[in-house]
């Protein structure tokens, strides 16, 4: 568990996947837990692991137990429980119900891509919003949505947390490279758009011949990218460390995510926070990004020309160190994971002050 100094810390576990895997969720939870922000004491129980199905069961029970366990200590106790669609509704659901069930101040981040809000996930999703302390979404679109619900519990908008490196960027790796690279971080399939960008990339080399794609991330079962066929402009790297994967954003020109659903990518957080600039789609809560500097937006019905014509405006002009370091900062200020958390922790400070208060909560 990671200590924070200033008083007796605020003791917060955050629930969901195993921080170890890959993923936008598991990622967001490494970063909350190794934030250094006094007044918070932070660490993770895992309630699933992605591929377990059923057998995610126990871990979720065991987080209940854990849950119960640390209820019963002297010190202040937030439960930050992660959910997303479909089966993580349910299990992370039934778990924020259990703690604030017992009393704990609980309170949840909605991800997930395909978060439904009709049938029985409203159902569910009312049944969960209405026994927790607040809500967090990752833009507007899913607070509205929420907020639809018609419950009064408190919904908040926040950021992803991204580890920002205090002493970025080193000039070495601001050099440009000879050549103009574009990343591709993401499942490698057509949820995240890699088919489109595929078929968009032999226009691209033809206007650019020293473009390169370089591409990162799992591959979808149905879509090997062993099937294009690009040659020396497009390099598959595949699952890279996390640190590995910050440095390489921090060298080419673009990130490149034309997503078809998405909810708030990290990658592209972490690109903006050192600088790079970001090719996206109008998807999810796309609005988070809108009119923020480094950022360029599509339509996500975009055909494999248009995006193509996208990429070629980016890679005309190259930023400047300056101009790199302008958006890095411009990001950092709103995303960085001290300033995320500093957020979090004065809510968690709210909340408990209020569940102190007599029948603070007899009107839920």
């Amino acid at each position: 568990m990671k200590s924070s100094t200033g008083g007796t810390p605020i003791r917060v576990l955050h629930i969901g996947p195993r921080v170890a895997d890959s993923g936008g969720m598991a990622s967001v939870i490494s970063e909350l837990i190794r934030a250094d922000v006094a007044g918070i004491s932070s660490s993770a129980i895992t309630s699933w692991s992605p591929g377990a199905g059923l057998w995610s069961l126990p871990l979720a029970i065991e987080a209940m137990r854990c849950v119960r366990k640390h209820a019963r200590d002297p010190e202040p106790l937030v439960v930050h429980v992660h959910i997303a669609e479909r089966g993580s509704l349910l299990r992370e659901g039934a778990v924020a119900i259990a703690s604030a069930s017992m009393g704990v101040a609980t309170v949840i981040t909605l991800h997930g891509a395909e978060l439904s809000f009709a049938g029985w996930s409203r159902r569910l999703l009312t049944a969960v919003v209405k026994r927790v302390d607040r809500v967090y979404c990752l833009g507007p679109s899913n607070a509205k949505d929420v907020e639809g619900l018609g419950t009064r519990t408190e919904v908040r908008v926040i950021f992803n947390p991204v580890n920002v490196d205090p002493e970025w960027p080193p000039p070495d790796q601001l050099a440009p490279s000879a050549d103009h690279l574009v990343l591709f971080a993401g499942e490698v399939g057509v949820r995240k758009g890699f088919d489109v960008l595929a078929d968009a990339w032999s226009r691209v080399t033809t206007a650019d011949p020293s473009a390169r794609l370089l591409v990162c991330g799992p591959q979808h079962r149905s879509f090997p990218i062993a099937a294009v066929d690009h040659a020396s402009s497009m390099e598959y790297l595949g699952v890279l460390p996390r640190d590995e994967l910050g440095a390489l954003m921090a060298r080419v020109d673009l990130v490149c995510l034309p997503s078809r659903a998405e909810v708030l990518p990290m990658v592209l957080l972490e690109a903006l926070t050192v600088g790079t600039r970001v090719l996206y789609t109008r998807v999810g809560e796309y609005q988070q990004f809108e009119g923020g500097p480094g950022v360029t937006l599509i339509d996500p019905d975009s055909t494999a020309a248009v995006l193509a014509d996208a990429i070629r405006a980016q890679l005309g002009s190259r930023q400047s160190q300056s101009e790199r370091r302008e958006v890095g900062r411009w990001w950092a200020s709103r995303a960085s994971r001290e300033v995320v958390l500093a957020l979090l922790r004065d809510d968690y400070r709210q909340i408990l002050r209020a569940k102190k208060a007599p029948h603070a909560r007899a009107d839920r």
